[in-house]
């Protein structure tokens, strides 16, 4: 679905992303995160063609911008902008049945959306919410029920319940074979919604993994309360440290900071899982792997 080899786009001087490679197959649900200014959206329009690249290839479907006929892949892809639709002058309505028409979209499902989403159809663009103008992008990105679908910040804008109604219909057309390729700062999403995790830094990718393994991997919190001794065990480091708590992240071996709790008397402490949050601060601010 997607084929990303040697991409790299330059602005002037500055990196936007360089030398960047993988692969999407048909079906998978892809996470792709990283801080502001990391090249997410970068690649995302390049991969779309609203960039040209400097060098490399970015292919969807087999096929790039280059391509004479790259426009016909826009029947089996929809894309998701973080930025929100400007068509002010226009009625919700007629913006609506006019993408309708250029995706060949079935009307049962598109007043389904409608209905689902809680969209204002007789209201000007100009008067809405962003929020609102949110829920529009959302069903015109779903309308045509796209095999790929990209996404850029999808939920950002939206109340709780409409980001549960958001995936709990993208989860739906995902079961039916949609492949999911999803830029977010939430990362409870990611974590809930993915397969896979796509880490990008400085325009570099820097891991590339299932999130199953990922969590294999013994990524811990530990807080220790009231105790002055030091802890020292390889894969232990400190977070952050309060008036009568510590807290570590720990990704070594197990028995051997159980080990060393005991012999330091440590009785006031806890265990507990990372969450995908925890491992991204990992990579991103203590260089884990």
């Amino acid at each position: 679905m997607i084929e990303i080899i040697n991409l790299t786009k330059y602005y002037n001087q500055n990196v936007g992303c360089k030398n960047i490679n993988f692969k999407v197959e048909a079906g998978e649900k892809i996470g792709f995160i990283g801080p502001n200014g990391s090249g997410k959206t970068t690649l995302i329009r390049l991969l779309m063609g609203l960039l040209v690249p400097t060098d490399g290839t970015a292919r969807i479907m087999s096929k790039t911008i280059s391509d004479n006929d790259f426009h016909k892949i826009f029947s089996d892809v929809s894309y998701l902008s973080n930025a929100p639709i400007k068509m002010n002058d226009f009625y919700v309505a007629d913006v609506i049945e006019t993408f309708r028409k250029l995706k060949n979209s079935s009307t049962e499902y598109v007043d389904y959306l409608i209905k689902y989403f809680e969209v204002e159809t007789k209201k000007l663009m100009e008067d809405l919410s962003y929020g609102n103008i949110k829920k529009i992008s959302i069903l015109i990105a779903l309308m045509n029920k796209p095999k790929l679908l990209i996404l850029d910040e999808p939920t950002s804008g939206l109340d709780p319940l409409m980001q549960n109604r958001f995936f709990t219909e993208i989860k739906k057309l995902s079961k039916n074979g949609m492949t999911v390729f999803f830029s977010s700062h939430i990362l409870s999403e990611i974590e809930d919604f993915c397969h896979r995790i796509i880490f990008i830094r400085e325009g570099t990718i820097v891991l590339d993994t299932p999130l199953s393994k990922l969590k294999e991997r013994t990524h811990k919190i530990i807080s220790i309360r009231n105790h002055d001794s030091v802890i020292d065990v390889n894969g232990l480091s400190l977070v952050e440290k309060q008036l009568a708590k510590e807290i570590y992240h720990f990704n070594g071996k197990m028995p051997d900071l159980l080990e060393t709790l005991i012999k330091r008397k440590v009785k006031d402490f806890t265990i507990e899982d990372a969450s995908l949050s925890d491992m991204v601060e990992m990579y991103y601010e203590k260089g884990a792997s």
